[in-house]
């Protein structure tokens, strides 16, 4: 048979596409921002990365680095990753002034200790207990609109979709704990 005559094949998910990583259009800017930068809101979350647009580009890996750390500083548990109460007052400082920065963007990851501060749903916190599981939160800022984006990330393959519906969920239920009003695209 010609390829001419043969019709493309189209794989569905069994799964909408809207159910996964979800986009969350934040309608109160200044809420939001308060929340995450002169709140503890997000102080339990380590950090990924950070980036600011304002007059010239800030970029901060979220990695700790040991090596700069004292002895004594070294000898306590600390995390690979730093906590986001560690670099927001930083962030605060070069955002703060007259001017809206140009865009900004900001990764968090829920630690496995902190899983049930956000959700009370046993079967996310096994997961995220077990490290099957990373939690994310993206926040980017593209100088007029907010918005928070949730991601998982799986340490193994796996068809079973149900921690990313249940973060999903969780990271919902968390923002409207916080008094943060939004639109799910």
């Amino acid at each position: 048979m010609p390829s001419r005559y043969r019709r493309p094949v189209v794989i569905s998910s069994m799964y909408r596409k809207r159910d996964f990583m979800i986009l969350l259009h934040i309608f109160d800017v200044k809420d939001m921002m308060e929340q995450l930068l002169l709140r503890e809101s997000f102080d339990f979350f380590l950090t990924e990365e950070v980036w600011v647009t304002t007059f010239a580009k800030l970029h901060i890996a979220g990695r700790r680095n040991i090596a700069w750390y004292d002895t004594d500083e070294k000898n306590g548990q600390m995390p690979e990753l730093l906590y986001w109460k560690e670099i927001k007052k930083y962030i605060y400082a070069y955002i703060k002034g007259k001017k809206t920065p140009a865009s900004f963007g900001i990764s968090l990851k829920l630690p496995a200790d902190a899983a049930r501060r956000v959700s009370g749903d046993p079967a996310l916190q096994a997961l995220v207990q077990q490290k099957q599981l990373a939690l994310l939160l993206h926040f980017r800022f593209d100088g007029k609109n907010l918005s928070v984006v949730t991601g998982c990330s799986y340490l193994a393959f796996t068809l079973d979709k149900s921690g990313e519906l249940l973060w999903d969920a969780a990271a919902k239920e968390y923002l409207k704990g916080l008094r943060i009003t939004y639109e799910e695209q």
